[in-house]
């Protein structure tokens, strides 16, 4: 749900700052106010391609800042991952239009794409306004809507399909890249034994290129490395030599401990050393009889080491997966030189898999066209209390292309008068039908909607009396389940509101500013009068307006 909305510079708004809550929020106001302006900005978070008319003239940009609390839905979470956008406990997506037409789009501070801006808040909020094209009037949306009612996802059938409709995706690109790399075959093969025949020839093992490198610094730095085995060599040749010392020292310390015990650790540190010292003397004379120096091994090493360095270039690798690499092509090279017997293998797979799709596609299918006609009656009956007395309303179930979900093709279709056919939803609807049959949806599907968010901008213009009453308690009823904010001029509209945000315009330096505020009880019930009398608050208009609170609560 949207819980803060900060607006700075667009179009009328100079600035304003506005707290959200859950329920049913009705925004009211004179025309030229600036209701619409804040649907607009919330239209830019929803992912409104950005336009240099709606920044404040004289003004260098327009910034736009929501705070939601998101729905907690698998593909939600998916969307942030794939699209790598920090989680929080609060989602903040801010906007910042320039007067260049460019835009700066940011969620959780992290800079995003237009495109991910609309695939997380599509899931997050639905805006409908008279004329704009429904979610639900999308086939899979609609496909959507009636397996979330008849609960198709409860049959073992649809978990098995999902299965083997990804395996099938898989083998069938497997399939495809076989075919691929079969027109290349024989270029291919001769590509990857010459990579593979490369570093073969280095005889490389894990620890190949620490241990050359660990030879190559020894011959590199023979002769200081030399000099330091004679100097050692020196000093154990001295008449005094570090052994004959240490040793003298052992034994007056094999004296001492015998009258003060706690120098026997030092005894023994003493003792140590001597059998070090004598095995460092060995093997520096063993050093000094084998040491040659061996150019010819110095400039092998260093000519290994610089054709490992030249193929970690080539192939943008490092040791590691230069040797991981040689398994690769191994593996890829004795595959294309059984690409046939692949591509059989993986043909057989894929027509067993289509075989079972077909039989749980046709299985998903009929339990659709068995169980449709509860949904069908549910919006009838919805239709009907909305005063479209004679609605008639069927979903058509057709067999079309293999998808995710099967192979139904779903069409709503709706007549809204007597002696009219049955036509899809989108070419027999007025506007004002269109907005009844959304709020009939809505009030069916609101508890199926992952959506945390429904705007309503001005969807009961062109009705009143009942009718408005209707849809206002329609209204108050999708609000159960989802937050829902709604643009109205209605009385019966705004008497059903739970929040009633008031939106007014006055002068400042001979400029238009919009303003906003939340209407206590009593500012409540003079705005309704307002509305019912058009303008002339009367002591009737007040009971008027107090009345028609009651009868929508």
């Amino acid at each position: 749900m949207l819980i803060k909305l900060s607006i700075q510079n667009f179009a009328v708004i100079r600035e304003l700052e506005l707290d959200f809550n859950d329920g049913l929020t009705v925004i009211s106001g004179d025309s030229g106010a600036g209701k619409s302006m804040i649907i607009e900005t919330i239209k830019y978070l929803y992912g409104k391609r950005a336009s240099s008319e709606d920044v404040r003239h004289d003004t260098e940009r327009s910034v736009i800042e929501g705070v939601f609390d998101l729905p907690d839905t698998a593909k939600l979470n998916a969307l942030f991952d794939v699209h790598d956008i920090p989680k929080d406990e609060l989602c903040i997506v801010r906007r910042e239009v320039l007067q260049s037409k460019k835009s700066i789009i940011k969620i959780n501070s992290k800079v995003v794409t237009l495109t991910a801006l609309r695939d997380v808040m599509r899931e997050v909020m639905m805006i409908h306004s008279q004329g704009s094209q429904l979610d639900m009037l999308d086939n899979k949306r609609q496909r959507y809507y009636l397996d979330q009612y008849i609960n198709i996802e409860s049959l073992d059938t649809y978990d098995s399909y999902q299965r083997n409709f990804h395996e099938f995706r898989r083998v069938h690109q497997k399939l495809v890249d076989l075919e691929t790399k079969n027109n290349t075959r024989l270029e291919q093969i001769n590509i990857y034994k010459e990579y593979l025949d490369e570093i073969e020839q280095l005889n490389l093992e894990s620890d190949t290129e620490s241990r050359l490198e660990e030879e190559l610094n020894y011959l590199s730095n023979f002769e200081k490395i030399s000099n330091q085995y004679k100097t050692l060599k020196h000093l154990f040749s001295r008449d005094v030599t570090p052994s004959s010392t240490v040793f003298g020292i052992q034994e007056q310390l094999s004296e001492l401990i015998q009258h003060d015990s706690t120098l026997e650790p030092l005894y023994r540190n003493i003792e140590a050393a001597y059998h070090a010292l004598n095995e460092l003397e060995l093997r520096v004379s063993e050093h000094l009889s084998n040491q040659d120096f061996d150019e010819a091994r110095l400039n092998e090493i260093q000519q290994i080491l610089q054709n490992i360095n030249r193929l970690k270039r080539k192939h943008n690798k490092t040791f590691s997966e230069l040797i991981e690499y040689r398994e690769t092509l191994s593996s890829q090279i004795y595959e294309l030189e059984n690409i046939s017997e692949s591509m059989t293998t993986l043909m057989q797979q894929k027509n067993t898999l289509y075989e079972t799709l077909e039989e749980e596609a046709e299985i998903l299918h009929q339990f659709r066209l068995d169980n449709k006609a509860e949904l069908e009656k549910g919006i009838i009956e919805e239709l009907q209390t909305l005063d479209i007395t004679h609605a008639r309303f069927s979903i058509e179930v057709e067999k079309g292309k293999f998808s995710g979900t099967g192979i139904s093709q779903i069409n709503f279709n709706f007549s809204p008068n007597v002696g009219e056919p049955l036509k899809l939803l989108t070419d027999v609807a007025s506007g004002g039908e269109l907005s009844r049959v959304m709020l009939a949806f809505q009030t069916i599907f609101a508890k199926y909607d992952n959506h945390s968010l429904i705007i309503l901008d001005e969807i009961d213009s062109g009705v009143s009396g009942i009718v408005a009453s209707k849809m206002a308690r329609k209204m108050q009823a999708i609000s159960k389940d989802i937050q829902t904010i709604v643009i109205s001029h209605l009385a019966q509209t705004v008497a059903s509101a739970d929040h009633h945000l008031y939106v007014d315009k006055e002068i400042v330096d001979n400029r238009t500013v919009s303003k906003a505020k939340y209407l206590n009880d009593g500012e409540h019930v003079e705005e309704i009068a307002r509305i019912l009398s058009g303008g002339n608050i009367t002591n009737e208009a007040l009971r008027n307006a107090e009345s028609l609170i009651e009868s929508q609560d």
